[in-house]
């Protein structure tokens, strides 16, 4: 022991000299750890310094990209607004953006109202597949190509799927063709050639008839280009003291200019008394209403709140010119504004009208040579624009370059934190092993003590019952001593013993009932029995001829207490009844008459009792359809049933004379029971489903019984899918329900 001893305080200091030296060596590694930290967080100072000056590159790229992302909001609306425009003319529904283009019905109707003529293909009105939108769209892109129009990069499937651009760009394509008119653009004939072309159209109006738009367009010398609109527009503002075309963008800015264009269409609009400078939301406001309401003229322009407090509004250029070609169809064509019955003559003659109101803009003088200066203004712009896409060019390059510079900043930055982040592991790793070496020694010190303390408290326990033992083996010494045991072929009367016990008395349906029987031999004296003595005769008091059988309708039960040696019998009863008990003690009846015992039945509250399962909603003919009875009270608890209390009845209500539905009731494991039924005939049948003859999970309940329905193929017609299903064959059923009968009356 002492050798022991040495030894364990000789490896307690080598314990102890190795934690000194692990808490040396983790102060050493936390020191380096601060300095690589420090080392660290320069680093990332002066990486946080260059993310602030690419930070202010990239928010002057930003806001260039704001304001691009601003001007298509405003091309979007002008785009909408121009196709709801002309979707009105053929009492189309409006739409509420360009997606509603991708199922090919609205391009229809815009193409109708558009060309003015019916398209006579079949299309599908309600697209729920893929397959006849684009359907719908190959018809529309149809009428596109025989009207002429050439549109780039677009096809049905770009437009189907959504694809902002190539939406975008197939309605601006359609606002040239047939609002700007760009692709008609031709060179002006001379004034007597054009004068020779007009008074043919005039004359002959049947040439209008047989001529192309393109003709027409090239005939009449009117190119609707922007440097035109803008001059129209300019013209229109002269009569109202807005006289210098060089002032145009100002006073679209301000919204002048489209007040000064509506009092030309409308001369009952006051410009002067509605118009002012430097208020362009107003002004605008007033104008469009006014054009909506009296002229049928669409606002394109978008207004939006923030504008009411601006001196100037940036409209995009697109906008402006589509809003100015179209005020000037309004002064040039206003049955264009008005409904129509879509046909060919309406064309040619919208057509002949163009040609004949066409202007000879050769005669006048002041005329050429304000053209001459707006076109070296248009080049001039030109150029501007050209700039300008340079300067964009430029400043995506710039953006592109300095997010790879990002990227690769944050890439390190990333490596550095993870670095940082590593080393911090590390450090968190050694310090929490060194709290779990003193938390191990500390928690074995704990341990020992409550194990020492689990020993004496064991060895207590066990005492105590030992002691407990020796005095109930006493007790029961003492009490062996005084009853007498009986041999099994002694004869000793027991008409002194006694029953107690509640099971006497009553019992109730289900539940197990209890009594006591003390054996008592006819002086007085206990008599130690075993459990096979005892016996007992039991018939219902209705009948006192038929005797229950103790172990199948009684469950009866009897064993010998081991403290008392009393003999103890419990029984259950399934029915509600009288039961007379005649109990024998080795065929000695302990009555003189046999004792009446009667047996109750328990209310139950069952009001919770719930019915799911798809055998409740319908059901098919010769199929199984099944579902679930829960009984429950009030409050959600699961009440104990028997299977024997449950009854469901399934009988057709509209079926004259037809036989109850067989049915079958199973009781659950979860105490829970499922019901089945097989109908054998198409009708409605009422479930009725009560527990001890009271209706429950609001029971009736009415089920349809169908026939089984089989899809047999799907078919396309017209472009359209159609499903076919097998017609029911009333003389079949007929046939096969006399079968059914007559197969049952046979079983």
């Amino acid at each position: 022991g002492k050798r022991e001893g040495e030894e364990g305080e000789e490896g307690e200091m080598a314990t102890t000299q190795e934690k000194e030296n692990a808490i040396r060596e983790l102060k050493e590694r936390q020191d380096a750890l601060a300095a690589k930290r420090a080392e660290l967080a320069g680093r990332l100072q002066s990486f946080q310094r260059k993310s602030m000056r690419h930070m202010e590159s990239w928010l002057n790229i930003q806001s260039h990209v704001d304001q691009i992302s601003k001007w298509e909001a405003h091309q979007n609306y002008m785009m909408v607004q121009w196709i709801n425009h002309h979707l009105s003319r053929v009492s189309h529904d409006p739409i509420s953006g360009l997606r509603d283009l991708r199922d090919g019905n609205v391009l229809c109707s815009l193409m109708e109202a558009l060309s003015e003529r019916k398209i006579p293909q079949k299309r599908i009105a309600k697209c729920a597949m893929k397959v006849q939108r684009i359907n719908n769209l190959n018809i529309a892109f149809n009428r596109i190509k025989e009207e002429g129009v050439k549109l780039v990069n677009v096809g049905p499937e770009d437009i189907e799927g959504c694809h902002k651009k190539s939406l975008m760009g197939m309605v601006w394509q359609l606002i040239e063709f047939y609002q700007l008119n760009i692709n008609w653009k031709k060179t002006k004939p001379a004034a007597d050639e054009k004068k020779g072309e007009e008074a043919d159209l005039v004359e002959n109006p049947g040439a209008a008839d047989s001529a192309t738009d393109g003709e027409v367009a090239e005939a009449s010398g009117e190119v609707d280009t922007e440097d035109e609109l803008h001059e129209w527009a300019a013209s229109c503002c002269r009569p109202f003291g807005l006289e210098s075309s060089w002032d145009l963008d100002s006073w679209i800015a301000d919204g002048r200019v489209f007040g000064a264009i509506t009092a030309f269409l409308d001369p009952t609009f006051d410009f002067n008394a509605l118009i002012h400078e430097r208020k362009p939301f107003a002004n605008m406001t007033s104008a469009f209403q006014h054009c909506q309401e009296q002229l049928n003229v669409p606002q394109l322009v978008r207004l939006t709140p923030d504008m009411e407090d601006c001196d100037r509004v940036e409209i995009p250029p697109k906008v402006v010119t589509t809003q100015f070609a179209v005020m000037r169809q309004r002064a040039e064509q206003p049955e264009k504004f008005v409904k129509v019955q879509l046909g060919e003559a309406s064309a040619t003659i919208a057509r002949g009208e163009v040609a004949v109101q066409s202007m000879d803009l050769g005669e006048d003088t002041a005329a050429a040579t304000e053209i001459q200066m707006i076109d070296s203004a248009a080049k001039e712009v030109e150029m501007e624009q050209e700039r300008v896409r340079e300067f964009n060019e430029r400043l995506e390059a710039e953006r592109l370059a300095l997010e790879e510079e990002e990227a690769k900043l944050r890439k390190q930055q990333q490596e550095l934190e993870a670095q940082l982040l590593e080393e911090t592991n590390r450090a968190s790793m050694e310090e929490e092993k060194r709290r779990e070496m003193e938390e191990q020694m500390s928690r074995m010190a704990k341990e020992e003590e409550e194990r020492q303390r689990r020993d004496q408290e064991e060895k207590d326990a066990l005492q105590r019952k030992l002691r407990e033992m020796e005095a109930l083996l006493a007790q029961q010494a003492d009490m062996l001593s005084k009853r007498r045991t009986v041999k099994q072929n002694q004869l000793i009367f027991l008409t002194k013993s006694k029953v107690s016990g509640d099971g006497m008395e009553q019992a109730f349906v289900r539940e197990r009932a209890h009594f006591v029987i003390e054996p008592l031999d006819d002086k007085g004296n206990p008599v130690l029995l075993a459990s096979g003595d005892f016996g007992a005769v039991v018939r219902r008091a209705d009948d006192s001829d038929d005797v229950l059988d103790n172990a199948r309708d009684l469950d009866l039960q009897v064993s010998v207490g081991d403290e008392d040696g009393l003999l103890h019998v419990s029984y259950r009863y399934d029915k509600v009844g009288e039961l007379l008990w005649d109990l024998r003690l080795r065929e000695q009846s302990l009555f003189t008459v046999p004792r009446k015992v009667p047996v109750n039945a328990r209310e139950q509250d069952l009001s919770g009792t719930t019915l799911r399962g798809d055998g409740l909603k319908k059901a098919i003919v010769a199929e199984v359809a099944e579902f679930v009875v829960d009984p429950r009270d009030g409050g959600g608890n699961q009440q104990n049933v028997d299977v024997s209390q449950v009854s469901v009845m399934v009988q057709y209500k509209d079926v004259a004379g037809a036989d109850p539905v067989a049915v079958d009731v199973r009781e659950n494991e979860d105490g829970t029971f499922q019901v089945l039924y097989e109908p054998k005939k198409i009708g409605q049948v009422e479930i009725v489903v009560t527990i001890d003859g009271k209706s429950v999970g609001g029971s009736p309940v009415d089920v349809m019984v169908e026939k089984s329905f089989n899809v047999d193929d799907y078919l396309k017609d017209d472009d359209q899918w159609v499903v076919e299903a097998e017609s029911d064959n009333e003389e079949e059923v007929k046939e096969e329900e006399v079968k059914e009968e007559g197969a049952k009356e046979e079983e």
